[in-house]
């Protein structure tokens, strides 16, 4: 099945994808506990972590990547590099800290109608 609208809520620990199709977000799948570098003490970018995050993204129309630290842009990379398709469905990054679930709802519903006036889409109540 074919979902127009997905958000990633990612981060080093944890990326949730939310169907946000017909006005409504539904939590779908949560991955991964990120390695960390001993030394430093900071989370080095995992190409199998991305990998099922991507799966998780084939059959999104237009993908939102949303959260707080640097996972969102390196799962922007991790596409680009190995699913090139599915980068170029990516409509948007967003910095967001730590939304309740319902904030998280309003704002992926207000991202995906402002997305969605943009490309000439209309989408009724």
């Amino acid at each position: 099945m074919s979902h127009t609208h997905v958000a990633v809520v990612i981060d080093h620990k944890e990326a949730r994808v939310l169907h946000a199709d017909e006005h409504e977000v539904v939590h779908v799948q949560a991955h991964h506990h990120a390695p960390r570098h001993k030394e430093q003490h900071q989370h080095l970018p995992d190409a199998a972590y991305y990998a099922d995050v991507a799966k998780a993204l084939l059959d999104a129309e237009a993908i939102l990547l949303m959260g707080a630290g640097t996972a969102k842009q390196e799962l922007l990379n991790h596409l680009q590099a190995h699913a090139p398709g599915i980068a170029a469905k990516v409509v948007e990054v967003v910095t967001i800290d730590r939304p309740t679930d319902r904030q998280l709802g309003a704002l992926v519903r207000e991202h995906f109608a402002k997305i969605d006036r943009m490309r000439g889409v209309h989408v009724s109540s």
